[in-house]
């Protein structure tokens, strides 16, 4: 009785390897279409290598730029095989890209970068995310049907904008600093003394010399306004804090070296 009760249990467990062996075998790959699991991988992939690519970055920042773009969240969806010629199959799908919560501190903090990083993106943005519909690409299998190589084409704006959101997180607190409204005082403070100082020599200069200098002084101020911008442009709401503290540097750069100039110091 135990023979053939062991005979038994050994029979069904036979029975049971040859079944799940039975079942693996006839376990198939899914057909390869843009849909595909990998497939969506290997784009993910090809945006993330594109983007490292995309902005010229300073070794000291290299290997936090990198990390930033490799964690950076981008998900694929909505895709479909436009056409399928051989092994190659042209895509399109929808991209969309979490944009970093360092990039939202911007939003309060510098938002006319923000709004630039939006505007320069061609994305949708919603709900915190950056949405980019109908993005063609192809994607080809490799003869050991594993490897996967994806053509972005005209593909630009996803791995850019993945670029500078990664650049950007990375020099958030710089960027803050920058774009702090109290610059735009202290830069306009320094330009209005170094302008109170040229004037005061200005004047000093006798009359019959001013005369003469006149066409020369009058050259000055364009080839100033030509390479700094007029003054009264850092009054534009629409121009940027940056923009606004570059321009007044430059201005007061200019007129230091104007006032060296007049006072005989060059």
């Amino acid at each position: 009785m135990k023979l053939k009760f062991l005979f038994f249990v050994s029979l069904l467990g036979l029975s049971s390897a040859v079944n799940a062996g039975t079942f693996d075998s006839k376990e198939e790959k899914l057909p390869f279409k843009c849909g595909r699991e990998d497939a969506i991988s290997a784009l993910t992939e090809a945006l993330r290598d594109n983007a490292l690519s995309k902005i010229s970055i300073s070794p000291d920042k290299l290997e936090r730029f990198q990390n930033q773009v490799e964690k950076a969240p981008v998900s694929i969806s909505d895709v479909s095989t436009t056409n399928d010629s051989s092994q190659e199959l042209k895509c399109v799908a929808t991209v969309s890209m979490t944009v970093p919560v360092e990039l939202k501190e911007l939003a309060e903090k510098a938002p006319e970068v923000f709004s630039e990083f939006i505007r320069e993106s061609h994305g949708l943005y919603k709900n915190g995310n950056l949405i980019w519909n109908g993005i063609s690409y192809k994607v080809r299998l490799a003869d050991n049907e594993k490897d996967i190589s994806v053509a972005l084409g005209d593909t630009y704006y996803v791995p850019m904008s993945l670029a500078k959101a990664s650049y950007l997180s990375i020099t958030k607190d710089d960027i803050i600093q920058r774009n702090n409204p109290s610059r735009v005082t202290i830069a306009k403070q320094a330009y209005e003394a170094e302008d109170a100082r040229l004037n005061k020599i200005w004047k000093a200069i006798p009359s019959s010399f001013r005369a003469s200098m006149k066409n020369e002084q009058i050259s000055w101020i364009w080839q100033k306004e030509n390479n700094c911008g007029n003054i009264e442009s850092a009054n534009n709401v629409n121009l940027s804090i940056s923009g606004k503290v570059e321009l007044y540097e430059c201005q007061t750069e200019m007129t230091k070296a104007r006032i060296k100039y007049l006072s005989g110091q060059q």
